[in-house]
């Protein structure tokens, strides 16, 4: 059990690192598509980066839905479980309690 555990820790840091990265390239997106704008940029250019935000936004909820399924998970092992290593154990309710998504 401890090992389903730990796989589940290393998913929920894997994809929080993958979630955070989308929410910064969409900034990063926007900020640029912005600064197209006030320069007069060519059209064709400002369209494909009207669609590099419209994929940003995609990613986002799609990486917070996996993110969700395995706190769901992590937390569903945990309740079922009683012979869970320690350290392990406060390690899980550490990132369950960091990582919140509402």
């Amino acid at each position: 059990m401890d090992r389903k555990i730990q796989i589940k820790i290393n998913a929920i840091n894997r994809l929080n690192k993958e979630m955070n990265h989308y929410e910064k390239e969409l900034e990063k997106n926007i900020e640029k598509l912005n600064s197209m704008k006030n320069d007069d940029a060519d059209k064709y250019d400002i369209k494909k980066q009207e669609g590099m935000v419209q994929e940003s936004c995609i990613m986002i909820p799609n990486a917070k839905k996996r993110l969700q399924t395995f706190l769901d998970e992590l937390k569903n092992l945990l309740e079922e479980t009683t012979e869970v290593d320690k350290e392990l154990l406060i390690k899980a309710n550490d990132l369950l309690e960091k990582i919140f998504l509402v």
